[in-house]
């Protein structure tokens, strides 16, 4: 008998002998679609054709999932060296120093990079807050200097006198300038007085010299440009 054709199944007839070789699978050319061959028990044979198996497109990782990849290998790389905080004595310490400063970097918990900046830091507030008082100091002795009026010169000439006299090793002389108390108006009436003691009793050496104008006072050789008496 005839069996009628769809569009996804085709029934042959097949003899006994066909029958008995089981079922056959086969695909034809250029057809993408797998046929498959059943026998059944009226010794027809329905031959079904069915979708084949259509490939699982390769697992990729999505953008975020690379940027993460890319992310955690490059902290890996970037991993930053331990950090090393020293004993208090091992700490390198600049000269001068105390050395209870390394007690203080180790209690605060201080590599000794941090304790080079701190430091270097700390040393230039000194230094500039050091400079502004001795220019301060500069000004205050300028202006108790020219009270004097035109005993100016010649009492910057004892002051000299007296502080060389007794300060021959000159180390006095260094502390006044270093310090800029040189130009405090105290330490110069002191110095003036002492000078003026000292010539009356006839125990000055050497004569007072009173500078020319224009030219820098004795004073100023003593205690450098940051004395009043720079210029006359």
């Amino acid at each position: 008998m005839a069996e009628e054709q769809t569009d996804e199944t085709v029934a042959t007839k097949t003899t006994p002998d066909e029958t008995k070789a089981g079922t056959v699978a086969t695909e034809e050319p250029g057809d993408s679609k797998t046929t498959e061959t059943k026998t059944t028990t009226d010794e027809e044979t329905v031959v079904e054709e069915k979708p084949a198996e259509e490939e699982k497109p390769a697992e990729t990782k999505s953008t975020e999932e690379e940027s993460a990849d890319t992310k955690t290998t490059a902290e890996s790389d970037d991993t930053p060296p331990e950090r090393v905080v020293p004993k208090p004595s091992d700490y390198t310490l600049p000269e001068g120093v105390l050395p209870e400063v390394g007690d203080f970097a180790h209690e605060n918990d201080m590599t000794q990079a941090q304790l080079d900046a701190t430091l270097t830091q700390f040393g230039s507030y000194l230094n500039a807050n050091e400079a502004a008082k001795k220019e301060v100091m500069a000004k205050h002795g300028q202006d108790h200097a020219n009270k004097w009026g035109d005993q100016r010169d010649y009492n910057l000439s004892l002051v000299r006198r007296a502080l060389q006299q007794n300060d021959p090793d000159g180390q006095l002389t260094t502390v006044l300038d270093n310090t800029g108390f040189g130009n405090h108006p105290v330490v110069l009436d002191f110095l003036l007085g002492l000078g003026q003691n000292l010539k009356e009793g006839g125990f000055l050496k050497g004569s007072v010299n009173i500078p020319k104008p224009g030219n820098k006072t004795a004073a100023s050789a003593m205690f450098g440009n940051s004395h009043p008496s720079k210029d006359s």
